[in-house]
Order: C-alpha cells, then structure tokens, then sequence
C-alpha cells in the first residue's frame, strides 16, 4: 500500500511537473509569435508593434524571450523617434546576444544604435556601429544601405573635423550608394549632406552639374530651396547673374530672406549698389543669424568699395554679433547634447537595476518553488508513514474482533451438541458414529478456516449439509432443510459458518415441533444466496437479543461486503446474503 502510494505521489508530482513545462512552453511559443509579428510591424507601424509588445506578459518568458520583448520595444521606440529608452534596452540585451553569439539580432542591435547615434548628433558612435553592422550582417539588412549609412555619417564626422577631402570623399560615395539602391529618400539625404559640404567650397564647376541634377528631381521644403540657393550662389561667385537670378527667383518666398541676399549679391556683382544694398538690407533683419551673417559680409565689401566708412564700422560691429549669437548656439548645442548624455547615462542605471531586480525576483520565486515541493514532498511522506501505521493497527484491531466473533460460535455448538452425542453412546445408538463424523467434519471446517475471512459456497454447503445432519438428529422431523443452490454460484465466496448461524438462529427464535415442523429453505437467487424460514416466533417473554444475526453484519461488514438483506413479516423470515 505505501508503494502504491509512493508511486501516486510520484505520478501526480510528474504530471503538475509537466503540466507546468507544457504551459511554460505554450506562453513562450505564443510571446515568441507575437513578438515575430511586432517585428514585422516595426517599419510600418511602429506604435501597434510597441502596443503588441507592452501586452506580452513577460512573468513566465524565458530569457530569449524576455530579451527579444526588449530588443522589438527598443527597435519600435527608434521608429517612433524616441532614443533615450531603447539605448538602455540595448545595452541590457547586447551581452544575451554576444554571449549566444547571435549574428542576427547583434546586426539589428548594431542597426538600432548607429539610428540613436545619429540622432543624437554622436557621429563617432554612429560610424563605429554602423561599422560592426555591416561586420556582424547577415543577410538582415542590405549591405549597400549599411554602407550608405557609414558613408553619410563618416562625411558628417569629417564636416565638424574640418577633412573636406575625406568628407568630400564618403559623401560622394554615399550618393552613388543611394543611386544604386534607387531609393529616393536616401538619395535626397545624400543631396543634403552634399549640400552642407558644398556651401563652404568654392568648387562651382563641379557642384553646379551636380545640383542642377538635384534640382531637376522636383524636391520640396528646405531641401529644394537649399539646391536652389547654393546654385544662385555658385554662379554669382561665378560672377554668371543672369543664371544666379533665374535660380534665385525659383527659390519659394517662404525663404524670402535667402532670396534677398541673393538678389542684393548678383546686384552687388552688377555694380548696382542702391539695389545691392537696398536687398541686402532686407535680408540683414533675417531670424537665420548665417543669412545675417552672409548679408553684412557683403554690405561690408560694398561699403568698403564705395567709401563708406561709417557703414563699414556698423558692419563689422554686427558681424562681431552675429558671430557670438552662432557660436553661442553651438555651445548649447554641445551643453545640450552632454545633457543628453547624462539622462542617457542615468536611463542605463535605472535599467540595469530594474534588469537586477527582476532577476531577484525570478531566483527568489525559483526557491520558492522548489522549497514548496520539498516541503510538500516531506509532509506527504510523513503522511504515507502515518496512515500505514493507522491501517495496519486498524487491520490488527479488525482481525481481533474477527476472531473473537469467529470463537463466539464454540461454546455454542459444543454444547448443543456435545449433550446429544452422549445421549447416544449411552443408549448405544447406531447412528453415533455417523454423528461423531459429521460432528467432526462441521468442527474441522470451522477450524479450517479460524484463519480465513471467506470461504467458497461449496464448501459451506458441504459443511452445512453435516450440520443439518446433526439437527435431525436432535429435531427429527420437527425441522425440513431444502437446499437448492445452483452450480454457478458454489465457485462464489461468503464469510465462513454464516449458513451455519443462520439455521441455527432459526431454530434458537422459533418453536420447533413435530405437529408445527419448522421448514428452512436454502437457495440461490442470481449471484446471492437466500436463508428463507416459515415464522413461528417463541412466546413474547423468550430472550431474543439476534446475538448470531449481528455476528453476520459485523462479518460482512469487515470483508468489506454488501451487508445482508432482512425481510420478515407474518409468515416469513427471509435473510438474503450477497458473494464475492
């Protein structure tokens, strides 16, 4: 029985193992098809892939699982121009990624930080990842995009380092990079990049066919009117103004103050010097301090051709002021991005702790666990070592009453019969050694089975046949015994002597004569057995206290069978015995 129990505990602790790794599996299969279809979302829709990754549930995640939550929001944030937050993402799953040397999400990893590097004007960083991104790509991104981003920003890195050969160089190779991608918007980027080399050259035969090109496009907003102004700008240097004023009257009037500049220049080259200055006067109230700053630079060189010494000085004194009001911007512009830096940095402490107490709480809640189990796992075996204890003293207590119910039938029998067999020998009856047979055989049947708690139908019908035997002796005809018991059911169990008792209670609570007989029938109905005998009840005053009938409940109930079923009335006395 405790093996059996074991083997339950066993079995039942497999199955909640089981269960738990097949539920852990669907939740991760399912976040991992989620997490695929954000993905997927990140370019077209951005805020729905971040929507779909905020309602992962990320308790039962396993870590690749986790890290790749971590990896799509930061990817969906870049999409929505958002780079504090993802920057903390990634550095929390780039060491996952390098650890299982995963080329594919590092390429993406790589991507997503150049994207925040550029953003954030740290153009370095953005050349150095954009680098390891076409290092680690594998088949992720086209090549020629990473390559046009590296290109773009190694230009924009050599444009603050003053290289305009080298940044001349990667912005020109980023162009033909775009043009062999055909893809219009990294081509407009690279005309703009262009744009901001070429306004600080005077390389006009070169830049002219390169923005006529450009302008040709139809671009619109600042980038068409930038094309457009470096053009007039070219040829006025150029000293062409016909072809400098066609393209700066193209230039819309949204950028007036970049028209007027223009105009009081080619007027300026024309030696028209009211007009000259009357536009460069104009484009001198500009809210853009580079179109001020370009407008007093030229009213000074006007100034100084015509004399005007007055205006020279005023001038240079608003030259001087313009200057500071550009480098002061810068200076913020810098201040600025170190602040960034610093929130950065602090989004990155913030994470990784949050990242810390995560992972505490993931090995507390594993502890948790596995302490429950063993503490589950102990009280269970206390358990099955009690309850063992309890049955076998329960056994032993039942086996007690059983035999002391089975030793209440000796006293009894011996002496019912015990008196007759002397009555014989002394009256030298022939029938006495019949008796003594039968008087042993229904004894040895009795102490044949003190030990057994069931015994076949048959040989309880053989020992009964030589009970009876014995009661006709006593009875003679005052009592009739029918047996009709089917062949079917002598193979079936019953409790021993309990036929034996119940003939025997018949005779104890009836009158028994030879003018009134007591007839007893024993016979079998399906699988049950039926004690059946016509009532002729002794006087109100006998003693009836159904010591043997109890005996037979009791026995049955310890062999765990259906209990006996009484049916009495008037004439009849019926006690029908379930088998085993």
């Amino acid at each position: 029985m405790i093996r059996k129990r074991i083997y339950l505990t066993a079995a039942i602790f497999l199955l909640v193992v089981s269960f738990s790794a097949y539920y852990l599996y669907r939740v991760n299969r399912s976040a991992r098809s989620r997490l695929e279809y954000a993905n997927g979302l990140i370019e077209v829709n951005p805020r729905k892939a971040l929507a779909d990754v905020e309602q992962i549930n990320r308790t039962f995640l396993s870590e690749r699982n986790y890290m790749m939550c971590n990896l799509v929001k930061a990817g969906a944030l870049i999409g929505m121009q958002e780079y504090l937050v993802p920057d903390s993402l990634l550095n929390i799953v780039s060491p996952y990624f390098k650890y299982k040397a995963d080329s594919l999400h590092l390429t993406e990893i790589y991507y997503y930080r150049g994207e925040i590097a550029r953003h954030s004007n740290f153009l370095l960083e953005a050349v150095e990842y954009f680098t390891l991104c076409t290092q680690y790509n594998n088949d992720v991104y086209d090549l020629r995009e990473l390559n046009f981003y590296l290109n773009n920003f190694k230009g924009q890195v050599y444009h603050t380092k003053h290289m305009m050969k080298e940044e001349k160089e990667a912005k020109l190779a980023a162009l033909s990079l775009a043009k062999e991608l055909n893809n219009p918007s990294l081509i407009a980027e690279a005309y703009s990049e262009l744009t901001h080399y070429y306004a600080r050259t005077n390389d006009g035969d070169e830049s002219i066919p390169l923005f006529k090109t450009a302008s040709m496009k139809g671009y619109s907003g600042s980038l068409q009117a930038r094309l457009l102004f470096l053009l007039s700008e070219k040829y006025a240097d150029k000293h062409m103004p016909d072809s400098a004023r066609i393209y700066a009257l193209q230039i819309p009037h949204l950028y007036q103050d970049s028209v007027d500049y223009l105009l009081g220049k080619i007027h300026s080259d024309l030696q028209q010097i009211d007009s000259a200055r009357f536009y460069l006067n104009r484009s001198s109230q500009s809210n853009n301090p580079f179109i001020c700053l370009k407008a007093y630079r030229q009213l000074t060189d006007l100034n100084i051709r015509t004399g005007s010494l007055n205006g020279v000085s005023d001038c240079l004194e608003r030259l001087t002021h313009y200057q500071a009001q550009i480098d002061s911007v810068a200076y913020n512009k810098d201040l600025a991005q170190i602040e960034n830096v610093d929130k950065l940095r602090k989004t990155i402490r913030d994470s990784e702790v949050a990242e810390a107490e995560y992972y505490r709480y993931w090995v507390f809640y594993c502890w948790i666990i596995v302490i429950a189990f063993t503490v589950i796992l102990i009280l269970m075996s206390i358990s099955i070592v009690l309850q063992k204890k309890k049955k076998n003293l329960q056994l032993k207590r039942q086996q007690s009453r059983l035999d002391a119910l089975k030793m209440q039938i000796d006293p009894h029998f011996i002496f019912n019969n015990l008196s007759i067999l002397l009555d014989l020998v002394e009256t030298g009856d022939a029938t006495a050694p019949i008796y003594i047979k039968c008087l042993s055989k229904v004894y040895r049947h009795i102490v044949a089975n003190v030990d057994k708690n069931l015994s076949s139908v048959a040989d309880e019908l053989s020992s009964l046949e030589a009970y009876i035997f014995l009661l006709k002796i006593r009875f003679e005809d005052a009592i009739q015994v029918e047996i009709q018991v089917q062949d079917a059911i002598r193979e079936r169990q019953i409790p021993p002597i309990v036929l034996q008792m119940l003939l025997e209670n018949a005779i104890k609570h009836n009158q028994v004569s030879e003018e009134a007989p007591l007839f007893i029938r024993v016979y079998s109905d399906g699988d049950k057995l039926v004690v059946e005998n016509n009532c002729k009840p002794l006087t109100p005053n006998s003693s009836t206290h159904h010591i043997g009938l109890r005996n037979i409940k009791e026995r049955y109930q310890l062999t765990g069978a259906p209990a006996p079923e009484i049916y009495q009335d008037e004439h009849i006395y019926r006690v029908t015995l379930s088998t085993l």
